[in-house]
Order: C-alpha cells, then structure tokens, then sequence
C-alpha cells in the first residue's frame, strides 16, 4: 500500500511602503533649468500576504500565491521645471552733472530689469588716459555716484562695468566710455557802471522798471541789464526778487542767474548768482523827491521853487503829454541834495523847455533814451537857457530828432546864460534835412558862455550844421567884447561825425561868426566829409578879422582826430 505525502499551505504576511514618484512640470515663469518643489512626496504602505503550498509542513518550491491589500496610497512629490531664457538687463548712463565751480561731478545711471536678473556689481572707474584715477561701486538700489576733487582743464574718461547673472553663470556688459572734462569757462560781469531792471511784456517792449512800488508775483518777464565801463551788456535773467532792510533802508533784492555766470563774492568765493539792491521809492520830503512823476508835477505847479533829488529817479513810464516834461518857463531851481549828485534815468523828453532866471546843477541824466525823430529843437535838458546856469551836470545816452538837437541845451540865450562843467557821452542822429545845428553840447551860443564842457560821442546827421562841441559862437558883433560875450574854454570833444549833406561841418566848432572866442579847447573828433576843428569858410573872410582873431589855444590831437584842412588862414596845433 502506497500512502500520499500530506499536503498543506503556509500564509506569510508583511508590510512594504509604496515609494511615491516625482512629477515634473514645466513652468515658462522659471528661469531655463532652475527646478522648484512645491509638493513634497509622501510614501504609501501595503499589506503582502503570500501563500505556500506545503507537503508534511514544508514549503514548495512552487511560487507562492501573493495578495496585495493597499493600506495607504503613496503621493507625488509635484516639481516645477524652469524653462524661461531671462531678458539682458540694460544699464545706461542717464546724466553727468557737471558742477564746475566746487570741482565735482553728479553721476546717474538707469537701469532696465524686467527679467529680475541678479545684478552681481556695477562699477565706475575715472580714468585720465589709461590711468585710473578711482574706482566706485554702484548700488543697483541707487545707482549715482559722486566724483569730488576733479581737476579742471583734465580730460577724463568714465568707465562702466555691470556683471550680472541670468542663471546661466556671471555675464558682464562694459558701456561705451564716456569723456568729463571741468572747463571753468565762466562770465564774470566786472567794471559795471549800471545795472537796470527791464521787465518785458507780452508784445516783447522792454520798460526800465529800476524803481519798484511793490515785489511782483511773477519774475519771468524780468532781467538785469548791466552795463560795464567799458560800454559792453550783459543781460541775466531775474530768478527772484525780495523786499530786504539794509543799514535801516528798505531795497529789493533782486536776484540773477545765468548758466555761464560767475561772480566774486566774499573773498576768493565763486557764485553763479549776480545781486543787486535797489532802492524802494518813496513820497517827497519837504522839497526833495524820490519819485520822479512826482517830481514833474510839482515843478509844473510851482515854477519857482526849488527841487531836490533824494535818490536817483526814474522817468520810465511817466506820462509825456507833451514835449518837455516841464513845458513853458521854468524859473526855479533843480539839484541834489547837499553832497550827492543823483540821476535822472531814462527820460524820453526833454526835461525844460525854456529855463530863465533859474539853474539846474549837481544831477545827471542817465540812460538817455529820446526817440522823436518828427520834433525839432530838442536837448536832454532845455531848449533855451537864458539868465541861467547849468552847471555840474552829465547826460547820457541817445537822441534821435529831426532839425536842431544838441547833448545838453540848444541855445545860450544872452551873457548870463552859463554851462559850466557839463558833458554829454552817447550818441545823436539827426535825421532832417534843414541844415540847422547839431552839436554834443549846445547849438547856438549868443553871448552866452560854456566853459569845462565834455563830449563823447557819435554823431550823425542827414543834413545839418554839425559840430563836436557847438555849432555857432556869437558875442552880437561887440568888438570890445571879445572874451566877455560869448565864449567856449577849456572844452574837449571826441568820438565821431558823419553827415551826408554837410552845411559847415566842423570837429569842434562850426562857426564863431561874429567874435565867438575859443580858447584852451581840444579836439579829438574824426570827422568824415568836414573839417577837422573849425567848420565855416568864415574863417578866411577879412583876413579872419572877425573869427580867426578870437581863436586862442585850440588844439587837436595827433593820429587821433581826423577831417579836412580846407581854409588858408586857420591854423591850430
């Protein structure tokens, strides 16, 4: 008998983990490469239970029956995946502020970053030639540097070094070398004579507004005009103007700037400001006045008063009705206060028409600004002095008029009419076609007498009696007068005449016709189609018995004044 081996089974049971998987994802907002987690994974676990056939208890070797329960799902570790090319950053050097008086220099640069690269440094290097001066590290936060203790008249070279990163390993972008060079070339407005305030309007007419009323809201329409010894302008825009006390006086301050400017101020300091203080306008004292409409007024209502300038004046924008500020006789008297000599600036008329019995002295007029190219019989100060004296008075500036004009009066009417120390320095054109006088001091002299007068100045004329200092010089036909009625001494004339149709043109005088004396005068007047000193053929009439006699010490100057020599008895040295 044959007996069956004994057959059974064996169940083995265990638990493994479930490794979990990684995902990746691709993700465009990730630079190329750059791999994120943004899910960790997590390991599941199951239960393995195999089952062995047996015989007499002994597994076999055939392949157990294995079941598998799953206790715990595993999870994905989820990974993003770069895969963006990042943009170059660009860097540009933006502005180089040049501040040439403190030898510095203001560095800026702009930088484009869309991509957020990593910017690893930027850096500035000076150099001069292939020598570095320094080196600077730039902040991508700020990105300006400063360059102190330049050098002026050096030429430097700025060199610009980024090194950035795109996730590719370091990257570096040099810019274009750019050139710094400091240049002190400045204006400096020394020698000044004058300085005005013009405003402007919005037709482009400039007024002198010199003396203010009151600060104004806007300073754009105004500028410094600033004139030099030297008869060169300069013109600087107003940046502000403020009411300020000085020494107790109240001024405005007003302020100018330019970008080319440069002034001294205390001690070897530079400033790119130019300052200038003036007065504030105020209402008459008794009989001296700081306002010259006021001024005006009061001297056509009391034309025998006396009248004094507390401060310079200014006639711009005063009304002009009429053709003299003072029209009619003026028998009073004008000057300055004790001591000072102050100026009427800008007047566009005459001041008088006629001054008898009076005197005006100690003033100026300054800036003189007459344009009346219809008007005949025109002088800054009067047309006709008679039994007056004008004396320490200088005038400047430019008349335009038709027939009969002179610097200071157009007649000298009788022995007692004097000007004494006076000047004119400008210029005068005449633009009629009478032939009447034209002269830098006074037209016509009867009787009258000018002694210590001085011209400078340009002078022309389409048809006139021209002469540097007076047209006629006349004593009223006194031989026993000679020297006490009508007379010039001690004068000097320069500059120059030009004169179209030329009626007795003369450097210094045109004629003395009858026994005019002249003596201890100069000449240094160029004179084109005239004589060089006397301008009528008179001189050579009676063997000079009527002109040539009362000719004493006249002189003209050597290389200097220039004209004709065209009369036989005349001589001078």
């Amino acid at each position: 008998m044959v007996r069956k081996p004994i057959e059974g089974t064996l169940v083995e049971e265990s638990l493994e983990k479930i490794p979990f998987k990684e995902k990746v994802e691709e993700d465009d907002q990730l630079k190329k490469g750059e791999r994120v987690t943004v899910k960790e994974g997590k390991d599941g676990q199951k239960k393995v239970i195999k089952t062995y056939k047996t015989i007499k208890g002994l597994k076999t070797e055939e392949a157990p029956k294995v079941v598998e329960q799953v206790l715990e799902l595993d999870q994905d570790r989820i990974v993003k995946l770069g895969t963006k090319n990042f943009e170059k950053p660009i860097l540009s050097l933006s502005l180089i502020d040049v501040k040439d008086l403190k030898r510095t220099s203001q560095i800026r640069y702009n930088l484009e970053n869309p991509s957020k690269a990593t910017i690893k440094s930027i850096t500035l290097t000076l150099k001069e030639g292939d020598e570095i001066v320094k080196t600077l590290t730039i902040s991508p936060d700020n990105l300006t540097a400063s360059l102190t203790d330049l050098q002026y008249y050096k030429d430097y070279k700025l060199e610009t070094k980024m090194v950035y990163d795109r996730g590719e390993g370091d990257e570096e972008e040099v810019l274009r070398e750019e050139p710094l060079r400091i240049d002190l070339k400045k204006v400096e407005v020394k020698n000044i004579k004058e300085t005005s305030l013009i405003s402007v309007d919005t037709d482009g007419v400039e007024t002198d507004s010199s003396f203010l009323t009151s600060v104004p809201t806007d300073v754009k329409p105004y500028y410094l005009k600033i004139a030099t010894h030297d008869n060169k302008v300069t013109r600087l825009a107003v940046d502000k103007i403020e009411e300020v006390t000085v020494d107790g006086k109240t001024l405005y301050k007003v302020t100018a700037k330019a970008p080319d400017l440069v002034q001294h101020t205390n001690g070897n300091e530079l400033s790119e400001e130019y300052v200038h203080y003036f007065a504030k306008p105020k209402s008459h004292e008794e009989n001296v006045y700081y306002d010259f409409n006021e001024l005006v007024k009061a001297m056509q209502a009391n034309r025998k008063g006396t009248f004094k300038l507390g401060a310079d004046l200014n006639a711009a924008n005063v009304p002009t009705p009429n053709k003299q500020y003072v029209p009619g006789v003026f028998n009073g008297h004008l000057t300055s206060v004790d001591g000072k000599q102050y100026t009427i600036h800008n007047i566009a008329r005459p001041l008088f028409e006629r001054i008898e019995n009076a005197s005006v002295k100690n003033i100026n007029l300054g800036n003189v600004n007459i344009n009346m190219p219809w008007a005949e019989n025109i002088a800054p100060v009067a047309r006709i002095v008679k039994n007056a004296v004008i004396e320490n008075v200088k005038v400047t500036g430019h008349i335009i008029a038709k027939n009969d004009i002179a610097g200071v009066v157009n007649k000298l009417d009788g022995e007692g009419a004097k000007v004494n120390n006076v000047a004119f320095i400008g210029k005068i054109d005449g633009v009629g076609d009478k032939g009447w006088n034209l002269a830098g001091i006074v037209g016509e002299i009867w009787k009258g007498h000018a002694n210590k007068t001085y011209v400078e100045a340009d002078i022309t004329a389409t048809k006139a009696r021209v002469a540097g200092l007076a047209s006629t010089v006349d004593n009223s036909s006194d031989p026993n007068g000679i020297g006490k009625y009508g007379t010039v001494r001690n004068s000097v004339a320069k500059g120059t005449i030009k004169v179209k149709s030329p009626v007795d043109v003369g450097g210094f005088i045109s004629k003395n016709w009858v026994w005019g004396k002249l003596e201890n005068n100069v000449s240094m007047m160029k004179v084109e189609n005239g004589e060089e000193f006397y301008g009528s053929g008179d001189i050579d009439y009676d063997g000079g018995y009527f002109t040539n006699n009362a000719l004493e010490r006249n002189f003209v100057v050597k290389d200097v004044s220039a004209g004709k020599h065209s009369f036989k008895i005349f001589s001078f040295t």
